[in-house]
């Protein structure tokens, strides 16, 4: 098989390998609900295992250093998913729960969110099916009416929608970027 194919394969099957659902649940000046949930091949703890080491997935375009690697998360109760690097430090959000290999919740509010002094849930369920692993996240947002929370939650789902593909991709083939047809 040539280079190309293989590529062309390997692209493939990043495309068709989970299905996956979006929806924003909930939208009022007042708060949002997001979902996006993926049925993956995987077994629960490969999934919980990737998921715990945002590092891995997580964009780097949505750190405040520019650098995904200096993410960490501190896996215990009020333990940090912070962000560290020579010119600062970062908290993302707080460890609010988890029990292994099923579900993790962290509270705060992302980027932006969080100088607008918003509640945030972020929270990712793993839940055996017969026809798989299903995967979900769901991030509920609350606060000041003032901030007219409706107009960010399409933007919040996006780049949500954006960790959740990456996070699902890194669990299915290894890694969390998109393959690239190769130049000719």
């Amino acid at each position: 098989m040539s280079r190309t194919q293989r590529m062309g394969l390997a692209i493939g099957l990043s495309l068709c390998s989970y299905s996956a659902q979006a929806e924003v649940q909930q939208l009022s000046a007042a708060g949002f609900a997001v979902r996006h949930e993926a049925l993956l091949r995987a077994d629960q703890a490969s999934i919980f295992q990737t998921l715990i080491h945002p590092a891995g997935w997580w964009h780097p375009d949505h750190t405040w250093s520019g650098d995904a690697s200096n993410l960490s998360l501190e896996l215990r109760a009020g333990g940090c998913f912070c962000e560290r690097w020579p010119q600062g430090e970062a908290e993302h959000m707080r460890v609010g729960y988890f029990t292994h290999n099923t579900q993790l919740r962290l509270l705060g509010g992302l980027g932006p969110l969080q100088s607008m002094a918003l509640s945030g849930a972020l929270q990712f369920d793993i839940k055996a099916t017969e026809a798989g692993q299903q995967l979900s996240l769901s991030y509920r947002v609350s606060g000041d009416p003032a901030h007219q929370l409706e107009a960010l939650a399409p933007v919040v789902d996006k780049v949500l929608a954006e960790q959740f593909t990456r996070l699902v991709r890194k669990i299915e083939t290894g890694a969390a970027d998109a393959p690239t047809a190769p130049e000719q």
